[in-house]
Order: C-alpha cells, then structure tokens, then sequence
C-alpha cells in the first residue's frame, strides 16, 4: 500500500536524522571492547529500519540495496571528518543490516516470511559474533593467569593496542615452538611505538616477576622498554613505572623484578592490586624494526 504524502515526507527525516546520529562527533570514545562490539552490532537494526523504509518508498531489493551499501560507505567515510574511527566492519553491517529491512518489507508485502527470518537469524549470528569473542577471549585470560599473553589463540591481539607499528600472531613462532606476537615498526612519524595490554585478569600483589621472552632478528637490537600503570588516564612520565630492556640478536628470557620495576620515577610505588596496562615501545627506532614477543607471565607467586 502506498504510503500517504505525510509519511513519505518524514520517512527520509526520519533516516536522515538516524544517519546523522552515525556520523556525529562521540562525546567520550569506546575504550572497552566488549562494549565497541556492541556498538558495531547496532548497525545492523538501524540500518534494517533504513532498508525497510526505503522499500515502503520504493520496492526495489537491488537497487534499494546498492543504495544502502552507499549510504554505508558514506556514514564511515564521513566519521573521517568527524574524528570517530571509521571501519570497513561497521559498513559491512549496517550493508547487511539494509538487506535485512528490504526483506521484511518484501515478506510483508507477499505475506512470505521465512527468507526474512532465516536472513535475520544469520545477520544476527554475525553482528554478534565479535561480542562473542571477546567474551570468550575474557574468559581464557582469567583460566590462564598469571600468564598474561601466550598468543594461542588469534583472540588475543583484540588485547593489544597497536601504535605505529604492525602486529600479527605467529604460531610456532616462540621460543620452544611456543605461538608468538611479532611487532613491526609501520611508521617512521610515531613517536615511541609500540603495543599495549590493557586487559589485565588478576592481582599482581602476590608475585614477585614479571617474565618474558623476545627475540630480536637485527644484529643491532633497537632500544625497547617496558612500561606499566596502575591508572587508566595516562599518567605523565614521573608518575609511571618504565625500564630499558637489555636485548641482545636472538632470543632473549627475561625476569623483571617486580619490587624494581613497579616504581615511577616519582619514587611512587605501583598498586599491584590494580595494574591498568602494559606495554612494549621502541625508542627511536628504525623503519621496519621488529621484535617477537613470546610467553608473557608473572612469576613468583608462593
């Protein structure tokens, strides 16, 4: 049925407004996973409104999906300009989400509804299969503590916060056949690059090491360090926890004192009991030099 003069005037509004909300500048950013993962997922309802609206208007499936895709595409690249963080993922589900609306709005249409069900059962399977994972990836953390990172699973890298450099997991690429995280240097214009843990299960009260193994391939080891908070703004240098790593070419084991390293230069003791992140950073480092990081753990504990 068509729709009245009324409604086709404020169905675009309608989408317009939505699309905007996309697009608009987020007044805090979102830090945590699990909830960046939900966020992605909403692309898909809203965009199933758009798709259905767009088939009240004009029932047309492969150019009212064409039209969505664009729509998309559109709302990431525009986040560009609005400093949120665009994702070929979130166009991906919001594309998807379009097909789900112009689906139902042919089901209703043709009172045959069993494609559009099976459609959003499947789309619904994907938009919440990264919340999954990560909820997953949560729960291995804390069965395997006090190891921190042994790379096992490819869940593991949503863990880690890169900046300036290139990471991907290497299986059998640690010490004694151990998996392994490879950091690259991507950019020359970074300063200080590195990765960042700031998923951290437990309490580092009762342990006296931190333990880790990194194998440098450059007969010039590039200077690394090592950096710990117990706060989750980013604390200045004076009031943070950071040591040089003593590298050699090859593999190298290392055992940190914890006692040693978890005191900022302030003269502050760390509060083990809430350790926030961890992190490996090169210092002045040249263009594509790399380091494994194998078998991350805390030792010590009676």
């Amino acid at each position: 049925m068509p729709l009245d003069r009324k409604r086709r005037i404020l169905l675009p509004i309608a989408v317009a407004l939505s699309a905007a909300a996309l697009v608009a500048p987020m007044p805090f950013g979102v830090a945590d996973r699990l909830l960046k993962a939900f966020e992605d997922a909403v692309h898909i309802p809203v965009f199933a409104v758009f798709g259905y609206a767009l088939w009240r208007v004009r029932p047309r499936f492969a150019s009212g999906l064409a039209l969505l895709a664009a729509l998309a595409a559109g709302v990431e690249l525009a986040q560009v300009a609005t400093g949120r963080d665009p994702s070929w993922r979130d166009a991906l589900f919001s594309a998807l989400g379009g097909s789900v609306g112009l689906l139902w709005g042919r089901a209703c249409e043709q009172r045959a509804h069993r494609m559009a069900v099976a459609w959003t059962l499947v789309c619904a399977l994907i938009a919440w299969a990264p919340a999954a994972g990560v909820i997953l990836d949560r729960r291995d953390a804390r069965a395997a503590f006090p190891v921190l990172a042994d790379f096992s699973t490819q869940r593991q890298l949503g863990r880690w916060t890169a900046r300036g450099v290139r990471v991907n997991r290497i299986p059998r690429g640690g010490l004694a056949g151990r998996d392994a995280l490879r950091m690259r240097v991507a950019r020359g214009d970074v300063e200080y690059p590195g990765v960042f843990l700031s998923e951290l299960a437990g309490d580092w009260t009762a342990f006296t090491h931190l333990c880790v193994n990194i194998h440098v391939e450059d007969a010039n080891p590039p200077i690394v360090w090592v950096r710990v908070d117990d706060r989750e703004e980013q604390p200045v240098y004076r009031d943070r926890a950071q040591e040089v790593l003593a590298l050699r070419s090859g593999w190298n084991e290392l055992r940190l004192e914890l006692d040693a390293l978890l005191r900022a230069p302030s003269g502050r003791a760390l509060d083990r009991g809430s350790i926030a992140r961890l992190g490996f950073f090169f210092d002045a480092p040249a263009q594509g030099a790399e380091i494994r990081i194998d078998h991350l753990r805390l030792e010590g504990k009676p």
